[in-house]
């Protein structure tokens, strides 16, 4: 078994397994001291702390607002660490903003990086992709299947049990659905030669996978809790695998310095009350999933499907409430967090600063903490910038096409930076671009970069059920992810020159499949050849397959057919018809 640990810091490159059972005492690290305990400490809101921690009793607590979100141990308390007063935004004046500019002091970031696995140097792809969809995960998708089909399908003679290889083979369809989309899923099974896919079809009848798709199912409905009761969840039918990745994605990839927060979207049009209509994004409805993504290769680190009017981060703070909430595993490590107006805030950045995580965003003009200089500047060229600092927190208004104003606690207010625009008479200028506005434009896209990765092919079919479209979106997490860390692993690169998503995609989907089969008949032989005859088959009545196709009212049933082809066709006419479509030879 090879282990693999990849870092982007040469101090870690002779390093074991004992190395990640204590990540925060790795040298250069941002630390609290030794008298705080780290699972001790929780995001808090502003207080009155005055700007010389010298004097504080770092075992003392901090008294809490009643919104602030709990530790994972479910503990409100918080204690304050003796960070460098030089080193933390001043927080006893909120209107001290200053014109004398200067750079801005933090510690270097000097964290291990990338993925963390065991696989061997001949890992396939359905490897990587059952680092973060386990094994025993099908297991449980069979039992939840089976079970829910026993409760709900009593009179329903058509359905039998599902195995694990079959959901493993059933999930494979679907992925290979997502990479070859057509109207309907039932053109898969098509005899059109230009339309139908033999592959699939040679996996399992068009019947089988509708009635599997009727009767997957994650958990089980008769343990939820009744709506309006304490504990209701309105996850439930999902719960398990969202629990799943969300100790899956956090435990193969330790993530980089520069991080996104940004929300996304799970297209979704129909009826569910956390469904979300917003007309600036390109899927305008459905779920909104925040999520806060590696900068640079669109990692997914962690997610959080907002709950709407039932959401319990709900209210006006509802912005710094999802950024504390992803950013928890990140304190005292030295993290960037980028993200846009809807989270900024001067309060939200001096509370992760105070965590030693250190932002940068773009921000309302109308944000309370920003001095007059920056909410209201006087008229600037293009290119010109304004920038105000208290401590390492620096307020910028850039202009460009229009005003656009910045706050961060990771960049300098000044420096060398510049951009190209284009003029309406198609000459290209370059302007100049101050620091926080740089570091935006390179590390805002995370998120982002991950909606592009998922987007060109989705996986799973449309339903009426909300719940599967959530179901397949974290499946398509899980398939990204794997990618990425399969390209990030050193040697683990593909022996294809260019190996791709898409190729990632379908090798999992075929890996997947494997050699399962629930057909118990043969795929339509489309090679001419002479044995094409009507015999009597050797077996009950079933419908003639022409008839059927040709939308007969009246039900037709034959016992006579093509042995070859191993369909029932009537005497004569339909024999005849269906193989003159197909350009197969027969003899009456």
């Amino acid at each position: 078994m090879e282990i693999f640990l990849s870092s982007q810091s040469s101090q870690f490159s002779g390093f074991g397994l004992s190395d990640l059972e204590d990540e925060n005492d790795s040298p250069g690290s941002v630390s609290p001291p030794s008298s705080v305990r780290t699972s001790d400490l929780s995001f808090d809101e502003e207080s009155e702390v005055g700007s010389d921690l010298s004097d504080r009793n770092p075992d003392s607590d901090i008294e809490e607002d009643n919104d602030e979100l709990p530790d994972s141990d479910g503990e409100f308390e918080s204690q304050l660490s003796e960070i460098p007063s030089s080193q933390l935004t001043s927080v006893s004046d909120d209107d001290f903003w200053s014109e004398q500019l200067e750079d801005i002091e933090i510690p270097d970031f000097n964290e291990m990086t990338g993925p963390v696995h065991m696989l061997p140097l001949n890992a396939q792809a359905v490897d990587f992709f059952q680092l973060f969809f386990e094994e025993r995960f099908f297991q449980h998708l069979s039992e939840q299947t089976n079970l829910y089909a026993e409760q709900t399908s009593e009179n329903d003679q058509h359905w039998e049990e599902v195995t694990t290889d079959e959901i493993k083979a059933f999930i494979g369809i679907n992925i290979l659905m997502g990479v070859m989309q057509l109207a309907s899923y039932r053109l898969y099974w098509s005899s059109d030669p230009f339309l139908g896919n033999t592959g699939i079809r040679s996996v399992m009848t068009e019947n089988r996978f509708s009635k599997l798709y009727q009767y997957i199912h994650v958990n089980n409905n008769q343990t939820a809790v009744p709506r309006d009761t304490e504990g209701f969840d309105k996850l439930h039918k999902v719960r398990p695998i969202i629990n799943m990745v969300d100790h899956t994605f956090k435990d193969h990839y330790k993530p980089k310095q520069n991080q996104t927060v940004d929300e996304a979207m799970v297209k979704y049009k129909g009826r569910f009350s956390i469904k979300q209509y917003m007309p600036g994004k390109p899927i305008k409805r459905g779920m909104k999933v925040w999520m806060r993504a590696d900068s640079t290769s669109g990692y997914c680190h962690q997610f959080n499907v907002y709950m709407g009017k039932d959401d319990p981060n709900k209210g006006p703070k509802l912005g710094e409430k999802v950024v504390k909430l992803l950013c928890k595993d990140l304190k005292w490590k030295g993290h960037h967090i980028y993200m846009d107006r809807y989270f900024t805030s001067v309060p939200l950045f001096r509370c992760l600063e105070r965590n030693g995580i250190y932002g940068c965003g773009t921000i309302k003009c109308t944000a309370v903490g920003l001095p007059e200089d920056i909410t209201d500047p006087p008229r600037m060229a293009r290119g010109e910038s304004i920038a105000r600092q208290n401590g390492n927190l620096v307020a910028t208004v850039w202009q460009d096409k229009k005003k656009v104003h910045f706050l961060s606690t990771n960049s300098n207010p000044t420096g060398e930076g510049s951009t190209f625009r284009r003029l309406k008479n198609g000459t290209r200028i370059e302007i100049n671009r101050s620091p926080p506005v740089e570091g935006y434009h390179n590390y805002m896209g995370g998120v982002d970069r991950n909606n592009q990765l998922r987007a060109k092919t989705p996986v799973g079919r449309p339903a009426k059920k909300w719940w599967k479209y959530l179901f397949f979106h974290i499946i398509n997490l899980c398939i990204t992810n794997a990618f990425i860390v399969m390209n990030e692993s050193v040697g683990y690169q593909s022996r294809k020159k260019r190996y791709s998503l898409l190729d990632f995609r379908i090798d999992i989907a075929k890996q997947l499949i494997g050699n399962f089969t629930k057909r118990n008949r043969r795929i339509v032989n489309q090679q001419p050849n002479n044995n094409h005859v009507s015999v009597r088959l050797n077996r009950t009545k079933r419908r003639c397959k022409w008839c059927t196709k040709q939308g007969e009212k009246k039900r037709k049933e034959t016992v006579y057919g093509c042995s070859n082809c191993n369909i029932h066709l009537c005497r004569e006419s339909c024999f005849e018809h269906y193989h003159q479509q197909h350009g197969l030879p027969f003899a009456i």
